[in-house]
């Protein structure tokens, strides 16, 4: 009787390839005359992608006379092996090389071998880190997210990117200008339904992290919700929304509420004010509509980003809402809250880079405004100074009705805009069904003065 064959899985070999590492050296040491070849071994290559740690000291060492401006040649790299105590080491490696003539023509095609090779030994380590992590006590959820960031860093270390010159980059912003002189305004960006509001900020740009910040209680998510059911249930835009504190189920109440402007606590108590038919054709746009919700408390930026490019490749996406900041978890935790606060804002700006879309992060301010009863300032952004280095736009909303009050008077303060003025719109607020409208004109802050007031400008100033 055959009995089956069991499966015994090889040894694989060393992932690097000896002849490809010692090509190149060879080619920096006896063929330094070709600068081009040169050059471009150095702006391609770092020394983690030699796999042999011989050769990986001897490429630091040439590199290092490189950036001097040194000639390598057998003499200069043996001198500095000689200074850094490391002659008798390397010396043999040295002999090899000047051995070795390969035709500095080929340097392409030796890098090619080298960096995939690199990748390969990289995959390899995330391969046994992510098993590392399967036996470990972390959730899969986050197992899954480090995976996933380590293989995309991989992959995207595959892109390198030369510096362009300016001749044709002049040549389209000037274009741009011409058309703004003509009228043609057609870099506006993302509309989040607040008219003024999308004149000052001429929409929400591409690339841009937005804060919008405020006090417990005032309104964030709220108005977070006022800009989604604009863009992404009126309008089909595609948006990601990250819901780290409330559940997909109070969220899409309030939704709800806002689409037929029906009290939150008649929705739930089944007192619909003959606004069935109402609700059901709200149900049929949100089924409709570019919304993807994602409540999972366990976020981090990395799982977000990850998560955000797998929709930007399937459907597209046009922009993240993150509610809200201080709720991310930390990649690591370093044991410093201010730290860790500082990587998170860090990386809410690098996600807006990467993927190409503005990003809002609502954010929490410091309690102590809560007895202060002033204007908040960017140094109330609760936790990090970096919340406000990195954001391209900071919004304040401000109330000085109190919490209990069903309307209030909310001032959208533009505290820091990057590349525009600060500005402040006075909004109304409907508690009950989360509604945000603007009420007045907008208005300028005269930032000289020590108390910062609201003086009203022409919207004429505007040239939308």
């Amino acid at each position: 009787m055959r009995t089956k064959k069991e499966y015994v899985p090889q040894k694989l070999s060393v992932i690097a390839n000896l002849d490809a590492e010692m090509c190149i050296l060879g080619i920096l040491l006896i063929d330094n005359g070709d600068r081009e070849a040169t050059e471009e071994i150095f702006a391609q290559l770092q020394a983690d992608d030699f796999y042999y740690s011989n050769n990986k000291k001897m490429f630091l060492y040439m590199k290092l006379l490189f950036d001097k401006g040194i000639d390598i040649d057998f003499v200069s790299v043996s001198d500095l092996l000689t200074r850094k105590e490391e002659q008798n080491e390397a010396v043999n490696l040295l002999c090899k090389c000047s051995s070795i003539v390969p035709s500095s023509a080929n340097y392409a095609y030796y890098i090619k071998i080298i960096k995939d090779y690199s990748s390969k030994r990289k995959i390899e380590n995330a391969c046994n880190l992510g098993l590392e992590l399967v036996k470990s006590d972390k959730n899969a959820s986050i197992s899954s997210s480090i995976i996933q960031e380590k293989l995309l860093e991989i992959s995207e270390g595959e892109i390198l990117n030369d510096c362009e010159q300016v001749s044709q980059s002049a040549e389209d912003a000037f274009a741009r200008m011409v058309n703004r002189a003509n009228g043609n305004f057609d870099e506006f960006g993302l509309e989040t339904g607040f008219p003024l509001l999308d004149k000052c900020l001429w929409g929400l740009q591409k690339s841009d992290l937005i804060i919008v910040a405020a006090r417990a209680g005032v309104g964030k998510t709220a108005f977070a919700l006022n800009v989604i059911n604009h863009s992404a249930i009126e309008n089909k835009k595609k948006i990601a929304f990250f819901s780290l504190e409330m559940p997909k189920s109070q969220i899409l109440d309030r939704l709800y509420s806002l689409g037929v402007e029906l009290p939150n606590y008649k929705l739930k108590m089944g007192q619909f004010d003959r606004k069935f038919k109402d609700i059901e054709a709200f149900k049929d746009k949100l089924k409709e509509s570019g919304l993807y919700l994602d409540d999972d408390s366990n976020n981090t930026v990395q799982s977000m980003t990850l998560k955000a490019k797998r929709m930007q490749r399937k459907s597209g996406l046009d922009l993240v809402v993150i509610d809200y900041l201080q709720f991310i978890k930390p990649q690591e935790k370093t044991g410093n809250r201010f730290q860790d606060v500082g990587e998170i804002a860090r990386g809410l700006k690098s996600m807006a880079r990467t993927l190409n879309i503005p990003v809002i992060a609502l954010c929490q301010l410091n309690r102590q405004l809560d007895n202060d009863y002033r204007e908040p300032t960017l140094a109330d952004l609760r936790e990090s100074g970096e919340i406000e280095n990195n954001a391209d736009i900071v919004m304040f909303l401000n109330s000085k009705s109190g919490r209990a009050a069903d309307v209030k008077d909310i001032d959208l303060i533009i505290g820091k805009f990057r590349n525009g003025q600060m500005k402040s719109i006075r909004m109304t607020y409907r508690g009950e069904c989360f509604k945000f409208s603007e009420k007045e004109k907008v208005q300028a802050k005269k930032v000289e003065q020590k108390e910062m007031e609201l003086t009203p400008i022409e919207d004429d100033s505007l040239p939308f």
